[in-house]
């Protein structure tokens, strides 16, 4: 497939991701300052095991053990809340933990839909319909109070010249503290639905239509 990535792990140009002709707003929350960046995409192409822990390495705050659980959980069929995985972070997971529960799962939101996903692209390679949703309706209703509501807005997979593309697409994103798990998570799901469809893996894209940094990080 011949393609021209707008960034790459390689060399981390930033063509797709120009932060210094971006106006920055510049808002207090909670007591920091924190740079918002709009419409922020990064692209990567034909990465290796070694480049996704060079990203992981470089981006900093993320757990490799954490991540690796977490994936599982993704992909079980199991009912799973709150699951594990997060006592490899207890410090920074157990404060959101509601009656010893999550307000949500990635695995409550994936089971069952990524099994319908897997089935539509072994049938209809030519579909824009694989789209697997995370964010629901009854998120909207909630997201003016304290609880937790998710950031990732849906997966869409499309098959372009045999190749399975994955754009996540995201509503807000914490650059320093949850983009290498974004990174990492999106890229293990887009392998994983790649070797259950039996189809190679092309290009991913995560798409954020909020970027940002806090100040005290």
């Amino acid at each position: 497939m011949d393609t021209k990535p707008l960034l790459t792990i390689g060399n981390f140009s930033q063509s797709s991701f120009p932060m210094d002709t971006i106006p920055n707003v510049i808002r207090m929350i909670r007591s920091y300052e924190t740079k918002q960046y709009h419409s922020f995409q990064l692209v990567l192409v034909h990465w290796t095991e070694e480049d996704l822990e060079e990203l992981r390495y470089m981006l900093g705050r993320a757990n490799a053990q954490f991540l690796k659980k977490e994936f599982l959980q993704w992909i079980s069929d199991e009912a799973i809340n709150p699951g594990r995985a997060f006592m490899e972070e207890p410090e920074r997971w157990s404060p959101h933990l509601v009656c010893g529960k999550f307000t949500y799962t990635y695995n409550e939101r994936l089971r069952g839909n990524l099994r319908e996903l897997i089935k539509l692209l072994r049938e209809q390679q030519d579909t824009r319909r694989a789209f697997l949703p995370i964010w629901r309706n009854e998120d909207r209703m909630r997201a003016a109070g304290p609880t937790d509501v998710p950031c990732v807005i849906g997966f869409h997979f499309q098959v372009t010249e045999g190749y399975l593309n994955l754009t996540t697409i995201m509503r807000s994103l914490d650059i320093i503290n949850c983009l290498p798990n974004d990174v990492y998570l999106s890229i293990r799901l887009l392998e994983y639905v790649a070797r259950e469809v039996d189809i190679k893996i092309g290009i991913f894209l995560l798409w954020s239509s909020n970027a940002h940094i806090k100040k005290e990080d």
